[in-house]
């Protein structure tokens, strides 16, 4: 098996042979013709991870948005994605996160049960279970996640053979990542600090490591636009903007969110002072290879 470092070395590949072995067609091969992931069947699942320990926002999954709680709102937005085959609810199996159960039966999706602190762990042993090809990381606090974005990110992840896809120029807390199932497993296997891995992004960003893809969108919006749900006042906004839409279905997309806020400047005040709780540099994401 060609390891993820010696893919680097090999230049004019568009599939490697460990990502055919086992594999069923979509369509007959054409001789002599350069073949990607597109040509295989192949299995996506969008894993959303949630726990109820958060250490800024304790429950902040259970928060209500205009009425419903803030993992339900992710769940039903994920479920626009028309490149996934499933969608999994990942939690821990920490007592606290049996409510996840629950709410995992009522949005009709799969859960899955792993490690509390261990996030690449819970990651990868959930997409195992599930044998899936390719995982859309997508985290408990991404209200307004870019389904149209993420369905070409999964497009384009596919078809360029690539270890991890990033989507670029996204307002901060909207855009998520695309990953091969092999890519997980080294982080899993060769992780230095397992608790970083909660900062999963900061890993796969590494070109020494991975064949990295990049996607860009043509959004216009203001940088100081924040939509994750960190504290009280990221959710003071997203219930603002779903009250607006009288929404409870996600049938609003990102970019009439823009609009919205556009037209609502002060609205973007709210939540625009508050900071990441770490930045890049002070995570260790080295990996023993």
């Amino acid at each position: 098996m060609i390891s993820i470092l010696e893919k680097k070395k090999i230049k004019n590949s568009y599939l490697f042979s460990h990502s055919v072995v086992g594999k069923k067609l979509n369509s007959d091969i054409i001789k002599n013709t350069p073949i990607n992931g597109k040509i295989l069947i192949n299995k996506v699942g969008a894993i959303i991870t949630v726990r109820t320990n958060s250490a800024r926002y304790p429950n902040k999954a259970l928060k209500k948005i205009n009425g419903v709680n803030s993992i339900q709102i992710v769940i039903r937005r994920i479920k626009k994605l028309k490149n996934i085959n499933e969608i999994i609810l990942a939690t821990s199996t920490d007592k606290a996160d049996d409510v996840f159960v629950n709410i995992a039966n009522r949005e009709k999706v799969k859960i899955f049960r792993g490690s509390l602190n261990d996030v690449a762990n819970r990651y990868y042993e959930c997409a195992k279970k599930h044998k899936l090809d390719y995982i859309v990381r997508v985290t408990g606090d991404a209200l307004l996640c870019d389904e149209v974005m993420l369905d070409k990110a999964i497009s384009s992840h596919v078809r360029s053979s690539s270890d991890v896809t990033f989507i670029k120029n996204m307002p901060y807390g909207t855009a998520k990542e695309v990953i091969s199932f092999e890519t997980l497993k080294v982080i899993n296997d060769t992780s230095n600090i397992k608790e970083n891995t909660e900062y999963l992004e900061f890993f796969l960003e590494n070109k020494d490591y991975f064949k990295v893809n990049y996607l860009n969108s043509k959004y216009k919006f203001d940088k100081k636009i924040r939509l994750t749900l960190d504290f009280p006042e990221d959710r003071l906004l997203f219930d603002k903007i779903h009250k607006y839409f009288k929404d409870k279905n996600c049938d609003f997309t990102l970019p009439e969110a823009l609009k919205l806020l556009k037209r609502n400047p002060k609205w973007i005040k709210i939540n625009s002072f508050l900071k990441p709780k770490f930045s890049k540099n002070k995570i260790n994401t080295n990996l023993r290879i």
